[in-house]
């Protein structure tokens, strides 16, 4: 199937490297309780066929059900062609290793220090050369102090403001 043709702007997201819609579709009042599963699967795929790539979900949105829903309309979608799983995997990939990697070490620490939620930790990468030269230039930094305006030039300009 032919996407259709639209006029959908897009941004990078931070330094990700992944582009996405100047559009987002946001669930936090959308799913659950305000409208059922149907309406949300149609108001997903009409925004998906116009261009939006960027969903936005969260665990606490509808005390989690926004993420069960979007998760049952994802794959409704996938079950009717209307997207392939590559078609949002790409979306998400980006990255990916690396972030698997790093929840890898978070959980050594974690276990480490007896820490049960991963999202309370923060991870600090190690120290190398480059790093700490980069540290001891922004430590050595003094920013030059601006000379003193000269008082008459003060004056003269406090009579035109």
């Amino acid at each position: 199937m032919a996407a259709p043709a639209h006029n959908m702007k897009y941004r990078y997201l931070g330094d990700s490297g992944l582009l996405v819609s100047t559009l987002s579709f946001g669930s936090w009042v959308s799913f659950s309780n305000q409208i059922g599963f149907d309406q949300a699967y149609e108001i997903l795929v009409h925004a998906y066929k116009h261009g939006v790539n960027f969903f936005d979900n969260a665990e606490v949105y509808a005390e989690g059900q926004s993420e069960v829903i979007m998760g049952q309309c994802i794959q409704r979608g996938i079950d009717e062609g209307v997207w392939t799983r590559e078609d949002l995997v790409e979306m998400l990939s980006n990255g990916f290793d690396e972030r698997v990697e790093k929840t890898r070490k978070l959980e050594e620490v974690a276990k480490e220090i007896g820490a049960s939620n991963l999202k309370a930790l923060e991870f600090i990468d190690k120290i190398t050369p480059e790093i700490r030269e980069k540290v001891d230039a922004i430590v050595q930094f003094v920013p030059q102090l601006l000379p003193t305006p000269d008082p008459n030039l003060v004056r003269i300009r406090s009579k035109f403001t």
